[in-house]
């Protein structure tokens, strides 16, 4: 047997290891080698007709294998393209100056990493960076779009709706966050039975259901996990269970907390053990990359309708979080 009826036979005998599973796996598969059959077709032609494929055969199978995968990756780049274009017109300013393109580099960097997504949601996440770095270069490096590129449907949907329930702090010092307010279940539960603010129910599973993904609400552990993933990614940082994040001060300090075009001062409290004054935030928190990228995709935000009471109601929490009836069974924590 010479090598080529080696190289038949191994290939007869795949052939029939995978037809005879039968099973989902292979039809998957059958499904995603179909948009290439046309290379192997042509080999079995040609290796019928002269026994052997020449140089330019395998050269022609390879053109033959990339055209549909190229056609793929130029959609799906022009889709991007489109949506940039569209975002641009709606943020440049009336009087638009000629703004100087970004490096070829940083352009073939960023072709590379989206040519296979394919995903529309992902894909208005990606216009928006473009669309920001034309008109600011260097706001996402090399390196964020690394972090970015691990961005998935669900991983996408969920930190647009972080930056959609993301508030704005400023503190008199200096100091400016934008924060994405995370609630925990916990939490939310003893802000609906602390008595010394306006929370209901109805309220809390207003903010409950806005964690929609793909049209499921997402519960308690599911929302953790999907979290992790940011966290993973490197756009949010996580609190642990049971705790939350702060803004510190050594100073007796004003807090002043915006959204949607209304501030309101925030008293901070006073820790005596640590002798500092601070405010809670929620339990999460953006990195530098994750800041970025909702300082980007600020622009398109409509903040949803009960965020403002949301805000102020969890503010007062603070000021009032060991007064009320906080204690509630788990059970009912999770019907909440």
């Amino acid at each position: 047997m010479d090598d080529l009826d080696k190289i038949l036979s191994l290939v007869e005998k795949s052939t029939g290891g995978i037809e005879s599973t039968g099973n989902i796996i292979t039809q998957i598969y059958r499904q995603y080698i179909a948009k290439y059959s046309a290379a192997d077709q042509y080999l079995n032609d040609v290796i019928k007709e002269k026994g052997k494929p020449s140089a330019n055969d395998m050269e022609i199978a390879a053109r033959l294998y990339a055209v549909p995968k190229m056609r793929r990756h130029y959609k799906n780049i022009a889709n991007i393209l489109v949506k940039a274009d569209q975002l641009y017109e709606q943020w440049k300013p009336q009087e638009d100056e000629m703004r100087k393109a970004p490096e070829d580099d940083w352009i073939d960097y960023f072709l590379d990493r989206v040519k296979t997504v394919s995903d529309e949601t992902v894909q208005r996440l990606w216009a928006c960076i473009l669309a920001q770095e034309c008109f600011e270069q260097g706001t996402f490096r090399r390196v964020m779009l690394d972090r970015l590129a691990l961005l998935d449907r669900s991983s996408a949907a969920l930190f647009q709706i972080l930056c959609d329930l993301t508030y704005d702090i400023e503190v008199s010092d200096g100091r400016n966050y934008s924060v994405p307010l995370y609630i925990r279940d916990t939490e939310l539960c003893k802000m609906v039975h602390n008595t010394c603010i306006d929370f209901t129910e109805e309220d809390a599973m207003l903010y409950k259901n806005y964690f929609s993904i793909n049209d499921r609400v997402l519960h308690g552990s599911e929302i953790e996990e999907e979290l992790e993933v940011l966290q993973e990614i490197g756009l949010v940082n996580l609190s642990e269970e049971n705790d939350q994040s702060d803004i510190y001060s050594i100073e007796n300090i004003e807090f002043t907390v915006s959204t949607e075009n209304k501030k309101f001062k925030v008293l901070p409290q006073y820790d005596e053990q640590q002798e500092v004054y601070y405010i809670v935030t929620g339990c999460m928190t953006f990195t530098k990359i994750g800041l970025e990228l909702y300082k980007t995709l600020k622009k398109q935000i409509v903040k949803p309708s009960f965020f403002l009471k949301l805000v102020e109601s969890f503010m007062d929490y603070g000021e009032f979080r060991n007064s009320g009836d906080e204690e509630q069974s788990v059970e009912h924590m999770e019907n909440i």
